[in-house]
This record gives C-alpha cells, sequence and structure tokens, in this order.
C-alpha cells in the first residue's frame, strides 16, 4: 500500500520533477567544471528497451514525440520528446549489438547522459580534455540532429556527456 502510494507520487510529479532538475543542471552542472560555451542543454538521453512502450508511457505524462529515427551507424532508434521546455532523447538499441544493449542489460531503463548544446565543438572538446573529460566517440554528424558533429565524453565525476553542434 505504501510503496503504491509513493510510485503514483512519483508518477505524477515526474514531469515537475523532470522540469526542475533539468533547469537546475543547466544552470549549474558543467559550469562548475568548465567555464566555457555551454548555456543550455538540449536534452537528457534515456536507455529505452522499447521505443514505442516509452513514448507511450511518456505521452500519458504530458509529452509530446517527434517521429522516431533510426540511425544506422549508431545502431540505434532515437524519438524526442517535450513537455514544457523539457527535452528527452529516448535510445533504443536497433540490435543486439548496439552500444545501448550493454547498457540496458546492466542497469534497465535509465537516464544516462547530458546533451549540450555547443557553439564551437573543437574549443570545447579541447578544454574538456584538459579538465580530465575523455572522449568516448570523437566528433561525427549525426542523423538525429539533421547531420550536426555531436561528441561523447565521459567525466569520472558526472559520467557520459554529449555534446551537439548548435544550428547555424
Amino acid at each position: 500500500m505504501i510503496i503504491q502510494y509513493y510510485e503514483a507520487a512519483v508518477w505524477e510529479f515526474l514531469p515537475q520533477i523532470c522540469l526542475f532538475i533539468s533547469r537546475v543542471l543547466s544552470r549549474c552542472s558543467l559550469q562548475f567544471v568548465f567555464r566555457g560555451g555551454f548555456r543550455h542543454i538540449d536534452n537528457i538521453g534515456y536507455a529505452v528497451e522499447d521505443l514505442d512502450n516509452s513514448k507511450k508511457a511518456l505521452e500519458t505524462l504530458g509529452f509530446s514525440f517527434e517521429p522516431a529515427i533510426e540511425d544506422v551507424d549508431r545502431k540505434i532508434r532515437i524519438a524526442f520528446g517535450e513537455l514544457d521546455g523539457y527535452r528527452v532523447e529516448l535510445v533504443a538499441p536497433a540490435s543486439e549489438n548496439s552500444p545501448v544493449s550493454t547498457l540496458l542489460k546492466k542497469v534497465g531503463p535509465t537516464p544516462y547522459h547530458l546533451c549540450y548544446l555547443s557553439e564551437n565543438i573543437e574549443t570545447d572538446v579541447d578544454e574538456l580534455i584538459k579538465q580530465r573529460f575523455k572522449v568516448l566517440i570523437p566528433p561525427a554528424p549525426a542523423v538525429a540532429f539533421g547531420g550536426r558533429r555531436v561528441v561523447f565524453m565521459y567525466s569520472l565525476a558526472i559520467g557520459i556527456v554529449e555534446i551537439v553542434e548548435r544550428e547555424s
């Protein structure tokens, strides 16, 4: 009974909680590490097993989704959703050997990266490397962002960070 109450309460307030977390993170998370060009979080990436079921669950909570995108090179399916300015990127494996499959097997569906917009991706990557971030996936065009380049980096302090070029 108590668990059901908490579970219901969490689901009822999840959109507000996510929006609050997004606003706090966009103001501070990398600013403590790096005083560079990050001023906006584009999205929070969620690894999910089933893209369609995950979209339905978040639509129930008020999110609206763009059409799904298949990224053949990265072996993933992606859907961007938004609620009150808060954007999520659902990332599902498109095959058994997708990099997301490994994460899902270990921990199940979970938020796993923050995606920041960058004014100058090369400068930002160089600066983060100086701050001990490691490049996981070097800058490359991404289907999900209309061919703009993205880079995935890792910090022991905060985990995975995705950086995407801002639209020109």
